[in-house]
């Protein structure tokens, strides 16, 4: 009688156990993401990258049109007379310079709009995942980004594919 009962209770424990583990799994309120995913497939990040494209393929523009000219003026010295030479030589030396000052500074600028395009990103990222998980109660939200922040999570806490959505819609005008 006493190793039935015995039995009985290591069931009924065994029992709440599963029910508890069961019970917690189902909810949870910690989940992941992929950081990469939602990143990229981010409408702010796209709209911005797209801008800066057309930025940086109009100041090439500028730079190719100086180095036509150096170009033509180069070719003219070399087929000018001494007198001529002289006024084509200063005004080369002058679009040389203007193409090298041209040159660097729309590479800082670029460094600097692309630094600037990713901190708004970011900061309008983390804002939307912070809505997110305050609209679904979760506790913790982990990054996943493949650089051993998270080395395992099951497919079930992963919740990148509804942040994607959540994130591109709440920029759209249309989240909660």
């Amino acid at each position: 009688m006493r190793k039935i009962q015995f039995v009985l209770f290591g069931l009924i424990i065994i029992s709440l156990g599963w029910m508890y583990y069961a019970f917690y799994m189902k909810t949870s309120n910690m989940a992941y993401i992929n950081l990469e995913h939602v990143y990229e497939d981010f409408t702010l990040k796209n709209e911005l990258e797209e801008k800066l494209k057309k930025v940086q393929l109009t100041r090439q523009t500028i730079l190719d049109s100086l180095k036509i000219r150096i170009q033509l003026l180069s070719k003219q010295m070399e087929d000018g007379s001494n007198k001529q030479n002289t006024d084509v030589e200063e005004k080369l030396q002058f679009l040389r310079e203007q193409y090298f000052s041209k040159e660097r500074q729309f590479l800082e600028d670029n460094q600097a709009a692309s630094q600037d395009y990713n901190k708004q990103i970011l900061q309008q990222l983390n804002q939307y995942v912070q809505d997110y998980g305050k609209n679904h109660n979760y506790q913790f939200i982990f990054g996943a980004n493949g650089e051993g922040s998270i080395m395992y999570a099951q497919d079930a806490v992963n919740i990148t594919e509804e942040v994607k959505e959540f994130v591109n819609a709440k920029y759209g005008g249309k989240g909660k």
